[in-house]
């Protein structure tokens, strides 16, 4: 069950992974863009392979470097599909792949991936979601911004030793809230409807 798989994933991951500043702090821009609505991302870096270690297996989670953000409504099939063959694009060219999704509501439960989760879980082995806490994004203590889940075999479970960000980067990710991220972060629903707002922004700046 769910619950055990937890245990398990606990027990074989290494250690705390580091979330990169940008794919951090677009993650955020889109939350504040958006503070009412779903919005949801792709996660890009690398994935790390098993090593032995003695008897057991030790695994780490991806290297997430960047983050394209998608849609702040609820997603439809098409749009996803467009989307992701125009992402896996973009990856091939960056010589990147897609890692994982991100997710963020005002409705947080951090115990439950959403449905449209599923999707990227059959597509995308050993993918990682991380699923955004939005009332925890002002704040500087400890509590980790997202809750971690790992996809093995078709299902999701939540780890507990998932993506931290360096203090310097949490402290960019409170100074977002006072300023215009309107014009800072475009997610690809908007470019569907205005193709001049880049979606990928390999160049976002959080200042």
């Amino acid at each position: 069950n769910a619950e055990y798989m937890g245990t398990v994933l606990n027990r074989i991951i290494e250690k705390m992974a580091e979330i990169n500043s940008t794919a951090y702090l677009k993650a955020v821009a889109h939350a504040l863009k958006f503070p009412s609505k779903p919005i949801m991302g792709l996660l890009i870096g690398s994935k790390s392979q098993k090593d032995d270690d003695q008897n057991e297996k030790k695994t780490q989670l991806p290297t997430i470097t960047n983050a394209l953000p998608l849609f702040h409504s609820h997603t439809l099939a098409p749009m996803l599909e467009m989307a992701m063959m125009q992402a896996e694009s973009w990856c091939k060219i960056n010589n990147v792949e897609i890692v994982g999704v991100y997710y963020g509501s005002e409705l947080y439960d951090g115990s439950k991936t959403p449905p449209v989760f599923g999707l990227f879980c059959s597509h995308f082995a050993n993918n990682v979601a991380l699923l955004m806490d939005n009332t925890n994004i002002g704040h500087t203590h400890s509590k980790p911004l997202f809750e971690t889940h790992l996809c093995l075999k078709d299902r999701w479970s939540k780890v507990d030793r998932g993506y931290a960000a360096d203090s310097e980067t949490i402290q960019k990710a409170v100074s977002l809230l006072d300023s215009n991220v309107d014009q800072k972060i475009f997610d690809f629903e908007e470019h569907l409807h205005n193709v001049h707002k880049d979606w990928c922004q390999a160049n976002f700046d959080s200042n």
